[in-house]
């Protein structure tokens, strides 16, 4: 009986050395399999963007132009750990990009929405107002035709307020032959307006009553009675309690 135990014994103790040792193996295959994999996979040779797919409605921009930007930062990277961040960034900087999302689709494509500013109006020399975003961006000017009313202030952050004077401006002299071309607000804030003709309409601070709005009623009213044409006439002052004043051109 004692032989028999000192064989149990002896088988479990070998049991025991084997399952610790297996153990070991195991966790030493495991681990090496783990970073064999995980250097692998993160090499650009592995998973290699090879695409990039546009989406949005572009009037401004061209997609020669976003592959453009795109292809130096995610070209043949390795899409599983690429951080999209930086081309997010580029992308933004843009001039007609108003919003811009970009997502990676496996296994080798990344997918850009671009959304576009809308040009509502000219801002000051070099600019474009876009209502929607309510913010001022400054594309390259030189193939933009659009007949947009000019907007102009003193300082970016000013470009809302002056864009809601001029709409009301503009509905005010809806379906006269006072024709808007542009809306200024200048370093006192006092609105000038300059028609299409090139008379000036100059209508002062907005103290609140719709006091600007007045004054536009007496342009209205009386400039038909002065006999005075639009073309000879370099402004008209209407910051007076009572009345206005004209200036005409000087004859040369």
């Amino acid at each position: 009986m004692a032989v028999t135990r000192n064989h149990k014994r002896g088988k479990t103790r070998g049991y025991i050395l084997f399952s610790i040792a297996f153990f070991f193996i195991s966790i030493t295959a495991v681990s090496y399999v783990y970073f064999y994999l995980k250097s692998n996979i993160q090499s650009d040779s592995v998973l290699p963007v090879k695409a990039i797919e546009i989406e949005g409605s572009l009037k401004r921009l061209t997609k020669k132009e976003i592959v453009a930007t795109a292809s130096p930062l995610i070209a043949n990277k390795n899409i599983a750990t690429l951080d999209l961040t930086p081309l997010h960034n580029e992308l933004l900087q843009l001039p007609w990009v108003a919003n811009v999302s970009v997502k990676k689709k496996m296994p080798d494509t990344v997918v850009v929405s671009i959304v576009e500013h809308m040009a509502t109006a000219f801002w000051n020399d070099n600019g474009i107002y876009d209502a929607k975003s309510k913010t001022v961006f400054y594309p390259d000017m030189s193939n933009f035709k659009d007949p947009l009313v000019k907007l102009g202030a003193n300082h970016d952050d000013l470009a809302h307020e002056v864009f809601e004077h001029a709409v009301i401006f503009l509905n005010k002299l809806k379906g006269t032959p006072y024709h808007i071309e542009a809306v200024f607000l200048d370093s006192v804030r006092s609105y000038r307006i300059k028609l299409q003709s090139g008379m000036w309409i100059i209508l002062g601070r907005d103290v609140g009553n719709n006091n600007l709005l007045k004054r536009l009623d007496l342009f209205l009213e009386s400039f038909s009675k002065t006999g005075f044409l639009q073309t000879d006439v370099e402004y008209i002052d209407l910051r007076y309690d009572v009345g206005f004043a004209i200036k005409k051109h000087d004859k040369k």
